[in-house]
């Protein structure tokens, strides 16, 4: 296998494999980088309480970068497992976090594929646990919704399979595994788990590619996107604010317009519902949610690039003032509070084309 596994590495250079660094002959070895955070399994079953989201995502990022390279290079890595992941740091904004290791049974394959049944058991596809059946790079991508299944529940499956190792074997090979935020209370992670799903389908033509695999981790609707809101205005979105998510009913507010109309959308995020207002004969450029002091109401406070600054309370969008005219488009507003001889003061700030930040008292902001 030493030999096997410098015949593949001599040949790979990629970010998300370990680096070969020498070799020796008498006795046979290989010298690679050192992973000092050491395995992703040992990080699950000693120290998951650091898997953030983030991190969960960049290891799971970063891997699948790695098979992506191997199947490209037509090899079939046959071992993708946590135990075979290093760790190079815990901190999810470094271009260096997990590689793969160890690929003393990966092998060149030709289009048809190949026949040899290795993996480890818990680990591997139905087609390479079968034996005598041929296969190709989609046993790794089995393989690779199994690692995430592990990641997304911080390696719960595999503290079980300890105890129950042909169960384990099993469950893995027939992808009956249970779901995940129901068993083990892991955070809901929607798109993850579809993607499991879509890795883990027996017909090894029905999953994605490694390269597809790669492509949904590595887009920013994965981690962030929660889900769509549909601002109904045909006018270009502009500017957004958001009430705290603390709220009873959190909404955003869109500003949106032309060269000679100016929108408001307001968005409810828990019922759903929304509306939408004229609100100028401008396009509006940027807006401010503002609360005055020992007052519930909130006032939204709206720039126009005609450079109006529009007053108006959240409750009731039709009750509006204009607060003043400036001499160019209003750029950006924002109110602040300051506390001075145990007085709270609060002030508004427009910043205008111009270059010119205009400096307003709170009282200006009500509707006279």
């Amino acid at each position: 296998t030493v030999i096997q596994e410098l015949t593949v590495l001599s040949q790979l250079h990629h970010p998300s494999l370990v680096c070969l660094l020498a070799a020796g002959v008498r006795p046979r070895m290989l010298v690679m980088e050192l992973a000092s955070k050491g395995s992703l399994d040992r990080l699950l079953q000693q120290d998951c309480g650091c898997l953030t989201r983030t991190l969960q995502h960049r290891i799971a990022v970063h891997v699948s970068d790695g098979l992506r390279y191997l199947h490209s290079a037509m090899i079939i890595y046959r071992d993708l497992k946590p135990h075979n992941v290093l760790l190079f740091t815990l901190y999810p904004n470094s271009a260096v976090i997990a590689k793969i290791a160890d690929y003393g049974i990966a092998q060149y394959c030709c289009r048809m594929g190949i026949k040899t049944s290795e993996g480890t058991p818990g680990f591997r596809a139905p087609e390479v646990a079968r034996g005598n059946v041929i296969y190709n790079q989609q046993a790794d991508v089995y393989s690779f919704g199994l690692l995430l299944y592990d990641i997304l529940t911080s390696g719960a499956r595999m503290v079980e399979g300890l105890k129950f190792p042909s169960e384990f074997d099993e469950l893995a090979i027939n992808g009956k595994l249970p779901d995940p935020v129901k068993e083990y209370n892991c955070p809901p992670w929607p798109e993850v788990e579809v993607l499991i799903k879509k890795c883990l389908k027996e017909n090894p033509q029905e999953r994605p590619t490694s390269a597809k695999v790669y492509e949904i981790l590595n887009s920013a609707e994965l981690l962030c996107l929660m889900r769509n809101l549909v601002v109904p205005s045909h006018l270009t979105a502009e500017c957004i604010v958001t009430t705290s998510p603390r709220v009873r009913n959190p909404t955003v507010w869109v500003g949106s317009g032309s060269t000679d109309k100016g929108q408001i959308s307001s968005l409810n995020l828990v019922k759903g519902g929304h509306t939408c207002e004229d609100f100028s004969d401008s396009r509006i450029l940027c807006l401010a949610l503002v609360t005055l002091p020992g007052e519930k109401e909130q006032w939204i406070l709206a720039g126009t690039q005609s450079g109006e600054i529009v007053s108006m309370l959240t409750e009731d969008l039709q009750t509006k003032h204009c607060i003043q005219k400036m001499p160019d488009s209003i750029t950006c507003l924002l109110f602040c509070c300051v506390v001075k001889q145990s007085q709270k003061k609060c002030f508004l700030f427009v910043g205008t084309a111009n270059g010119l930040i205009t400096v307003f008292d709170d009282a200006a902001v009500k509707v006279k």
